[in-house]
This record gives C-alpha cells, sequence and structure tokens, in this order.
C-alpha cells in the first residue's frame, strides 16, 4: 500500500486504504467492475442494517406490545415508516462523527455493551424480550454519550478501552435489572426454543468443523481473487 501511495504519510496508510489501492493496481478493465463491488457492498450493507431496524421494530415492539393484532399490510406500512425514521436518524447522526473511525468506535461500543446478552441467551433462558430491548437501547446511549457528548463535557479524554469498560458496565447492570423485574419467557416457548437450536448439544462437533472449514475456505477464495486480479 505504501507503494501505491508514495506521497502519503507512512503514519496514515493503513488497512482502510486497501481499496483505494487495489484501484490503482488493477487492470482498467478491473476497476470498474472493483467500484461496483465497493457500491454494492456500501448499498447491501445499509439495505440490511434498515431491515433489521424494521424488523425489531414492527416483531419485537410494534406486534408485541402496541397492536398484537396487527394485519400483515399494518405491519408493512409500520415497518416502512421504521426505515425511514432510521435513515433519518442516520443522516442526523453521520455529521456529528468526525471520521470513519469514529462510526467504527461507535460500532463496537455498541457491540460490547450486548454482546454478553447476544452470547448468554443461548444458554440462560431466563433472559427474555425486554432484556436484550433494554441492553440495545442502554448499549447505544451509552456509546453516543461517550463518543459524541463527552468530548464536550468534560476535558479529560478517556481511551478506548476506558469508554468499552463503562459502556459493558452500564449496559450490564441494566439488562439484569430488566430481566429479574419482567416475568421470563413462557416455558413452552422456551422448550420450543430449546428444540429448534439443538441447545441439548447435538452436533456440536460438526458445527465446530464446518465452522473453521467454511472460513478457511473463504480467506482462501479471497486470496485466489486478489493474486489472480492484481498479478
Amino acid at each position: 500500500m505504501r507503494a501505491a501511495f508514495p506521497g502519503v504519510d507512512p503514519a496514515l496508510v493503513g488497512d482502510d486504504m486497501a481499496y483505494p489501492a487495489m484501484i490503482k493496481v488493477v487492470p482498467n478493465g478491473w476497476v470498474g467492475l472493483v467500484a461496483a463491488s465497493l457500491m454494492g457492498a456500501l448499498f447491501s450493507t445499509v439495505a440490511a442494517q434498515l431491515s433489521m431496524g424494521a424488523n425489531y421494530v414492527t416483531n419485537d415492539i410494534w406486534k408485541r406490545f402496541v397492536r398484537k393484532e396487527a394485519s400483515d399490510r399494518e405491519m408493512i406500512l409500520v415497518a416502512r415508516a421504521a426505515s425511514a425514521v432510521l435513515m433519518v436518524l442516520g443522516c442526523v447522526l453521520a455529521p456529528l462523527l468526525e471520521s470513519a473511525k469514529a462510526g467504527f468506535d461507535l460500532m463496537v461500543q455498541v457491540g460490547a455493551g450486548t454482546g454478553l446478552v447476544f452470547l448468554l441467551r443461548w444458554f440462560w433462558m431466563r433472559i427474555n424480550a425486554w432484556t436484550e430491548i433494554v441492553a440495545m437501547a442502554v448499549s447505544f446511549l451509552c456509546a453516543v454519550f461517550f463518543q459524541l457528548v463527552w468530548p464536550h463535557i468534560s476535558e479529560t479524554p478517556l481511551l478506548f478501552w476506558q469508554k468499552l469498560l463503562f459502556t459493558i458496565a452500564v449496559t450490564s447492570a441494566a439488562w439484569l435489572a430488566a430481566t429479574f423485574l419482567t416475568h421470563p419467557e413462557n416455558p413452552d416457548t422456551v422448550a420450543k426454543f430449546r428444540a429448534l437450536v439443538r441447545a441439548d448439544g447435538r452436533d456440536v462437533g460438526k458445527g465446530v468443523l464446518m465452522t473453521f472449514l467454511s472460513s478457511i475456505a473463504i480467506f482462501a477464495f479471497m486470496a485466489l481473487v486478489s493474486r489472480l486480479v492484481c498479478r
């Protein structure tokens, strides 16, 4: 990458410049394909996040707590409205981030706060829908606070690991409180879930082996494409 950008400060040349570097070294016929793949990755990521957010709003909030008898047409309208609101919130939040790294750090903080819940829900059946809702909400608010608000109210900067620890601690306290203050899931629902995900441990070895082999195959294929395109 340094060879592709000889005039750039070496301290600024990192992994995030791999895509621009590849565009400079691939043959002319491949430039359009690489640019199209970048745009495709961007739009697919945005579409996936909007779809996931709308799904949370419609199935986990609207249908569960607001209107349990909502029709399919109503659910579609709610999903469209939720997608529009999420897009507006994204447009408002994006200019507040100083760099792409700030956005990535924000995502990591949100994931750090909710990661423990998403892991434990497979083993601790006391976790319910409110646990996950509270964890996601509090984790997001903590991440936004430390990323956007803290620099303006305090002259003492926090290191990234300190932000992570605070986010994890506050989020964990919040979702644990929500778990014990709300009713557990219906035992029949838990039993169906355990049967669906094979919580008894069947085929664990096969699953681990398939995950390992598929990961190797994906990275090997990426290396092959890179060698064929950039040679």
